[in-house]
């Protein structure tokens, strides 16, 4: 026989009883467990009782878990009642959020061609202001067409909405970039490395690896120039996509460092510890 479902009471005891051993808990390396089986427990609630398909939500469900666990927070009740309250309308707020993001018709454009689009949109600009004028069609289509074919470009701004190939670079800027990302874009390469190698040095052993790896991640998504920080980076990884090209999913890293861990829940463990991980990056930075 399959293992029985818990009812909706016996997993509403399970998130009350780790949110309040959370909240006694001392010991970060016991806090981080009991936050991974928070969003665990949350999640299976969700799903199982109230309709809301949480293990799509794995952002969300962490930045929700992030508030009700964090300090001084005054708002997250700590009676059962007003906490499952509070618990469910956030939730219901959770999902919302989360189809305004994924569910209507957003694009996100990789990286690297959103500066191939911005670079077509200088150039265009460029050659108009030595000209002192507005450039033909065929002077447009040949600016394109050095970077794109003419069919590819406009079909990636008619996903973006703009109409038409009259593009600038506003239509696109916010696809994906954080301040976080244009923060570490804009440094340089040895002020990254060096960064690093204090906060790595300074990471305990055994998350130090999974903390790398996380990173190395995040470089190859936002194309960060992994190439120069390749020494202090993971080298399994990087050399699978120097390979295939194929880019590491954070769960799929955080699992292999933490098996233990549902897959429910991976996702936001990830985001919470590259979350950690730059903001010690950046205080080393500063």
């Amino acid at each position: 026989m399959g293992k029985q479902r818990k009812t909706e009471e016996q997993l509403k005891a399970d998130i009350f009883s780790i949110f309040s051993r959370y909240l006694s808990e001392s010991s970060s390396d016991r806090r981080q467990v009991y936050f991974g089986r928070l969003c665990e427990a949350i999640i299976s609630w969700c799903t199982n009782y109230l309709s809301i398909k949480a293990n799509e939500m794995g952002i969300e469900i962490y930045n929700l878990a992030q508030r009700l666990v964090k300090e001084n927070n005054t708002k997250t009740p700590r009676d059962k009642n007003g906490f499952f309250k509070y618990l469910k309308k956030a939730l219901y707020t959770a999902k919302a959020e989360y189809y305004r993001h994924n569910e209507t018709g957003r694009i996100d454009i990789p990286r690297e061609t959103r500066k191939r689009l911005k670079t077509v949109a200088d150039i265009i600009t460029t050659r108009e202001g030595n000209a002192g004028r507005k450039i033909t069609e065929k002077e447009r289509r040949q600016c394109i067409s050095e970077w794109f074919g003419i069919t590819e470009y406009s079909e990636l701004l008619n996903l973006i909405n703009t109409g038409s190939l009259d593009f600038t670079s506003n239509n696109i800027g916010d696809t994906s970039a954080s301040p976080q990302d244009e923060y570490f874009a804009k440094l340089g390469v040895l002020e990254i490395k060096a960064a690093l190698e204090l906060v790595l040095q300074n990471t305990q052993e055994r998350s130090r690896e999974c903390y790398r790896a996380l990173f190395t991640a995040y470089c190859i998504d936002r194309s960060i120039d992994f190439e120069g920080l390749a020494p202090l980076l993971d080298r399994e990884i990087l050399e699978t996509y120097r390979k295939d090209r194929k880019k590491p999913r954070q769960h799929e890293i955080y699992l292999k460092y933490h098996p233990e861990v549902k897959r429910t829940s991976a996702e936001a463990m990830a985001s919470k510890m590259i979350g950690d991980f730059l903001k010690k990056l950046d205080l080393a930075l500063k």
